[in-house]
């Protein structure tokens, strides 16, 4: 039914058949050899029982033998594919059974079964860990039409997905790291689609687990109704930045790269790639689907395959570990995870505190001044507080996809799949509430929020700088907002040169530098100028602290002068050059 390569040895081969079994052949002619057989773990091998025989010479040789059969399979076998991770000797097949099973071909046991397609299987696919931040996966179709995706380490469905097509008969990968496809957002986008006599309808959406990398896998699929392209996954690395010191995960490995080293005068060009090197910190037990900071830096938090690791960030020591499906910190170095049972469990210094299911079911949560929990309807998002766990605030908005908190925590921002919202948080007020105990109305303190802002476009990620927020488009523009004005400070090279991608995402400010960083996809470093008495400047405005406004002036290079202009104007305020700078007249 089908033949594969071996991945590491071009004289080996392996073929599937109707006979229900796999084979491994040489090409190179070999003398007989004994049998023998082996079984265990739901599958047997049996090894040569007779010799190569030759028919005409070399030219005409023709092998009988294998050098061993895989047994396990009830019905025929259809597919077969070897793994291409080096580490991991693994041969994976799809039967008419109904399975997909999982072969070590060097102990040749049968080490996984794999159950849930209700027809046959005809098509089996392992991605591999060649990519920088890529997550091993298994992909099986068949006669069912559903597309199951397994994780390539626990062997873990982690979703199926109904196509709404024919048969599924062929899988092939891409990965997009040879390629300039791009996503701004993880899960499953349809690219293309062909066929004649419809079934291929639209797309459909899956995450990556924990809002790992699936490092944007660009997967086609063959059917009987024509043939469907799938992007699938996130392409942002999983990266975290603290005063200067990136922290980032390449498959098992934690790498680190001190921004300070880089030469304050030194010129390097907005969006030029830096000549930056990794430091190896060393290997993580679990593969990192997210990474983040403490708040003061000093520990690192590792969550992926239902589990989270906290680490000294300097030398990778193991401070405390657990089961979770989400981890988030808060702005004072508590955290909190969200089990896969839908329990919500609070730290405070490492120690548990607090525990209790939220009367809805929960998809995601945020960490911040506030906890948030996003609702799995995706209708609305709740907060609450650390301490207590009470009910801050329900806002009803649908697809709210990251949040992000400034850090004096008056402004948070909620992105979701259309629009930017931007609000004020008034937290001695909900501290007044609290203190007297006031009546929770049933979605909260209603005077906890209001809307500042709301900003009709899609943000890639983003960051907060003071009260100024910065984020990017999927047009390669790095925004900020201030005060209810939005300006475009960096357009974002597409390729060529020196410049880096469009797929580039914030990663962190470093303010003593000056400089905002962004990393791609490759975990490729560049990074923009940006003044920090500039949007300290543009801040005072917008909160009409005009003294502290002008203190800022002397510290603002002259080219960016009219730019400030501009800014006076936006927000109704006349701007004169003086000497030393501008000043503000009514």
């Amino acid at each position: 039914m089908q033949t594969q390569w071996h991945p590491r040895d071009s004289n080996l081969f392996a073929s599937c058949s109707l006979d229900r079994t796999i084979k491994v052949w040489s090409s190179i002619l070999t003398q007989p050899q004994s049998s023998s057989s082996s079984s265990a773990g739901g599958g047997a091998a049996q090894q040569a029982s007779s010799s190569s025989s030759q028919q005409g010479g070399g030219a005409g040789s023709l092998v009988t033998s294998p050098h061993f059969t895989l047994v396990g399979h009830e019905r025929g076998v259809n597919c077969i594919e070897y793994s291409k991770n080096g580490e991991r000797p693994y041969l994976v097949s799809g039967s008419d059974d109904c399975t997909v099973r999982v072969w070590d071909y060097q102990t040749k046991q049968c080490i996984q079964v794999l159950t849930g397609h209700t027809k046959n299987v005809c098509a089996v696919l392992f991605t591999s860990l060649a990519g920088q931040h890529m997550l091993p996966l298994l992909f099986s179709a068949g006669e069912d039409t559903q597309l199951f995706v397994w994780h390539g380490l626990t062997y873990k469905k982690e979703t199926a997905i109904d196509l709404n097509i024919d048969r599924i008969w062929s899988l092939s990968l891409l990965d997009t790291s040879a390629c300039s496809a791009s996503t701004s957002a993880g899960g499953v986008g349809c690219l293309s689609s062909s066929g004649g006599g419809g079934g291929i309808t639209g797309s459909s959406s899956v995450s990556s687990g924990g809002g790992g990398g699936l490092g944007g896998l660009v997967l086609a699929i063959g059917s009987d109704s024509g043939t469907l392209v799938l992007k699938m996954g996130k392409e942002q690395p999983v990266a975290s930045l603290h005063s200067g010191k990136a922290v980032v995960a390449r498959g098992f490995e934690i790498l680190q790269v001190n921004l300070r080293l880089l030469e304050e005068e030194e010129s390097y060009r907005d969006g030029e790639r830096l000549p930056v090197a990794y430091k190896d910190l060393g290997h993580c037990e679990i593969f990192p689907q997210s990474i983040s900071h403490h708040p003061n830096g000093r520990f690192i938090a590792v969550c992926g395959d239902g589990e989270y690791v906290i680490y000294t960030a300097q030398a990778l020591r193991n401070k405390k570990f657990g089961k979770c499906v989400d981890f988030v910190w808060s702005s004072e170095g508590h955290f909190a995870i969200k089990e896969e049972t839908g329990r919500i469990r609070l730290h405070t210094n490492f120690v548990e505190t607090f525990n209790f299911t939220p009367p809805f079911p929960v998809e995601n949560i945020y960490g911040g001044a506030l906890l948030a929990l996003k609702a799995s309807d995706d209708s609305f998002v709740c907060f609450y507080d650390w301490e207590a766990c009470r009910l801050v605030r329900r806002i009803d908005v649908v697809g709210v996809q990251q949040i992000y908190w400034s850090s004096s925590g008056n402004f948070v921002s909620l992105l979701t799949s259309d629009k930017i919202y931007i609000l004020h948080h008034d937290k001695y007020a909900v501290m007044a509430a609290n203190t007297t105990q006031a009546k929770e109305e049933e979605g909260g303190i209603e005077i906890a929020f209001d809307l500042v802002d709301q900003i009709s476009e899609v943000a890639v990620n983003a960051l907060w700088i003071s009260e100024a927020l910065l984020y990017t488009t999927g047009q390669g523009r790095i925004k900020s907002w201030c005060g209810g004005k939005v300006e475009v400070i960096h357009h974002m090279h597409a390729g060529g040169g020196g410049g880096r991608a469009c797929n580039s995402f914030l990663l962190g400010y470093v303010a003593e530098q000056n400089r905002l960083y962004l990393i791609d996809r490759d975990l490729g470093l560049s990074a923009c100028t940006l003044y920090a008495a500039f949007i300290d400047y543009k801040v005072a405005i917008a909160n009409k602290d005009y003294e502290g406004a002008q203190e800022y002036l002397p510290l603002i290079p002259p080219e960016l002068h009219d730019g400030i202009a501009k800014f006076l104007f936006s927000k109704g305020y006349d701007a004169t050059s003086r000497d030393r700078g501008i000043d503000i007249q009514r």
